[in-house]
């Protein structure tokens, strides 16, 4: 649903094919894994975005090729 065709070209089928590892940040100290209580931020910036905030217990996260995360527009 999210991403441009050219990301998702250039990256799901490596990670369906396990060759890339993914992981994403969700869980918060303060809310858990409840998106509706989160307070990491999203603000939009001239290239992107910028992010403010602190996540917990990623999976994967050190060995990782690609990371996502959870944010609130800013």
């Amino acid at each position: 649903a999210f991403g441009s065709e050219e990301q998702k070209s250039r990256f799901l089928p490596r990670m369906a094919g396990g060759e890339l590892i993914g992981c994403f940040g969700l869980t918060e100290a303060d809310g858990g894994s409840d998106p509706a209580s989160m307070k990491t931020k999203a603000e939009a910036v001239a290239n992107g975005y910028k992010l403010n905030g602190a996540k917990y217990w990623i999976t994967n996260s050190p060995i990782s090729d690609l990371a996502g995360g959870w944010a609130q527009p800013g």
